[in-house]
């Protein structure tokens, strides 16, 4: 489902998507608790936001665990040592789940988060076209 969601949050140019945002998937290992990760950083600059999106080792439920890192993750994608100390599996300032049947919910859910995230942390007119710029050049 979230797969077929268009980013239409994100500035695009030409009809199509020209990003200029820093967005990356993963496959999320964690034993029992097989999914994905996503982080994005609105421009190339600043605090990331990441999205652990699973299923619970014990229960037939969806689990989304959102966080934000001041530093970009390069290379290796985010991991299980990356949560926030403070982290506990019952924290719902962290983690928010969903029945298992309920995936548009989450996907909803995911889709909205990073909505939000761009919108509170996207880069100045500016700096997006001078990296729009720079990409179209390439």
């Amino acid at each position: 489902m979230l797969k077929d969601m268009a980013p239409d949050f994100l500035p695009h140019e030409n009809g199509g998507y020209l990003y200029a945002e820093d967005i990356h998937t993963a496959a999320w290992y964690n034993g029992r608790e097989d999914g994905i990760v996503i982080w994005f950083r609105p421009g190339f600059t600043g605090p990331a936001i990441v999205l652990v999106v699973v299923e619970h080792r014990n229960i037939d439920q969806i689990c989304v665990d959102v966080w934000h890192v001041d530093e970009p993750c390069f290379g290796d994608p985010p991991t299980w040592k990356d949560y926030p100390e403070s982290f506990t599996k019952y924290d719902d300032t962290i983690r928010k789940t969903f029945d298992y049947g309920n995936a548009g919910a989450a996907a909803q859910y995911i889709y909205g988060r990073l909505e939000t995230w761009f919108k509170e942390n996207k880069p100045s007119t500016s700096s997006f076209d001078e990296v729009s710029t720079a990409l179209a050049q390439e």
